[in-house]
Formats: C-alpha cells, structure tokens, sequence
C-alpha cells in the first residue's frame, strides 16, 4: 500500500514507518508467526518484538494479553485481563 493511501487513512509518518519496520521484519522471519510465538517464553516474546520500532511494553503485553491468553504481570496488563475475562463469561453464560 502506499504511503499516501496510509496517510489519507489517518496513520502519522512514525506510525507507517513502524509498520513497514513490522512487515519488513515478519518477511525476514526476525517476528516469529503467531504459531511460533506461542510456543516462545515470555522473555524471548519480549526481546525479538521489542526490537521492531513503534513496538513498546505496552504493545507486546497487549499481544500476550489477547493474543496469546498469557496475562501479563504489569498491573494494567493485570487489570485489562480481568475485565476482558469477566465480559467473556458474562456472553458466554446468557
């Protein structure tokens, strides 16, 4: 996609560099597929994401949090998965 299409959808300049950075590196096999991730430690998750520009602790607890059903030990990590668990049994028991 090119750059002026992502910027008239509203990404800033550092945000389309970071995903080009993302899909540079997924295409290099330096970001591990979602299957292999899931099979990663948490550190070794953290190190190789953390890597990619635009890619912060938030970002990776966020991953680990919904993507992976890995809460996470920071207390909003912490926070957000018990909200996010409680809606879950909440549709699931009407």
């Amino acid at each position: 996609m090119a750059e002026g299409d992502l910027r008239a959808a509203g990404l800033s300049r550092s945000k389309i560099l970071a995903m080009k950075d993302i899909c540079v590196r997924v295409n290099e096999g330096k970001i591990p597929s979602t299957a292999l991730i899931g099979q990663m430690s948490d550190a070794e998750i953290y190190t190789k994401l953390l890597e990619a520009r635009g890619v912060g602790m938030w970002t990776v607890d966020m991953l680990m949090i919904f993507a992976l059903s890995r809460p996470h030990r920071s207390v909003a990590a912490l926070y957000l998965w018990r909200i996010a668990e409680t809606a879950k049994k909440k549709s699931l028991s009407k």
